[in-house]
């Protein structure tokens, strides 16, 4: 599992919770009052209190969905971070010391989706961000931010220089050449920039695609 799945899942997860305590504590209203007053015996004021409770309880899981949504850190196709949660995390990383981010590009994503359609595309970048994620792990590197930039381009952020990285990467682009997917051919280049460029996230995602170019 990707580190966006682990944090998608861990969000949701926090969600449910939020989403569980008005039930509970609309339960325990009515498991006290029943104890309290006895069954028939439940004053008109206590019902009140309750129905109310019920309305705020469904007001707040509605709002608890609609915020769900609007908080969604992953892309729906790719299932890695979207652009805006990237960039954010990048961010913070960048701060904490030297940072390398490396973006990987399917090359022939815009013949794929002419020829194949677009479902077929997705699942293209579907299953490329996934392949990196395995990829960098098989070589030890664990809980990497990977996000969908913009259309056929994937960002990773790794701590250290890109010195670290660059025979890595590499590998990669090698290992990948002549891949299929679905039995479509897919091309991947790359580019691999660090900190020691610039500090700026914006300007460093601009000389990578620069560099791409």
């Amino acid at each position: 599992m990707l580190l966006p799945e682990e944090k998608e899942r861990a969000l949701r997860f926090k969600l449910a919770l939020r989403m569980g305590l008005p039930i509970f504590l609309l339960f325990m209203i009515i498991l006290i009052s029943f104890f309290s007053f006895g069954e028939g015996k439940i004053p008109a004021f206590f019902l009140v209190i309750a129905v109310s409770a019920f309305a705020v309880m469904i007001y707040y899981i509605f709002y608890l969905l609609y915020q769900g949504q609007q908080e969604r850190i992953t892309d729906p196709i790719t299932h890695t971070f979207s652009r805006e949660y990237l960039t954010n995390y990048f961010k913070k990383q960048i701060d904490k010391g030297p940072y390398t981010i490396l973006l990987v590009s399917i090359r022939n994503l815009t013949d794929i989706n002419s020829r194949y359609g677009v479902k077929k595309g997705d699942k293209v970048l579907y299953e490329v961000g996934h392949w990196i994620g395995t990829f960098l792990k098989e070589k030890e590197i664990q809980r990497f931010p990977i996000g969908h930039y913009k259309g056929s381009d994937f960002l990773i952020g790794l701590p250290s220089t890109k010195e670290r990285y660059q025979n890595l990467i590499d590998l990669m682009c090698l290992k990948f050449q002549n891949r299929t997917i679905d039995e479509i051919e897919v091309s991947i280049t790359s580019a691999i920039v660090d900190t020691k460029y610039s500090r700026d996230i914006d300007q460093l995602i601009t000389r990578l695609f620069d560099v791409a170019d």
